[in-house]
């Protein structure tokens, strides 16, 4: 693991902080990085119109399949069935029942 400037002035080795990082957070360091980024994804899609894409993007995934693997690890739904329903399914728009 690169410490990235972490180990050295927290005066523990990479070892023991990827230990206490597994016991305080369920998870590894890139575990931990991905679990902020998910629940960042989770709420820009819950409170913007953002396509999932720029999402990816803007927090950093390889792309859009990236950003939904992981999402869906994390979360169990795609980032699609995150969004809130308020808007009529593709291809309903216009109709009447």
């Amino acid at each position: 693991m690169e410490d990235h400037g972490l180990v050295r002035p927290l005066g523990v080795n990479d070892g023991r902080l990827m230990l206490l990082l597994r016991k305080n957070t369920g998870a590894d360091p890139i575990g931990r990085v991905n679990q902020v980024r998910v629940a960042w994804a989770k709420d820009l899609l819950l409170v913007t119109p953002v396509m999932v894409k720029v999402a990816a993007f803007v927090l950093r995934f390889q792309d859009q399949s990236h950003l939904s693997r992981v999402f869906k690890r994390f979360e169990g739904i795609s980032p699609r069935e995150s969004r809130p329903t308020t808007r009529p399914p593709r291809g309903t728009r216009g109709t009447t029942a």
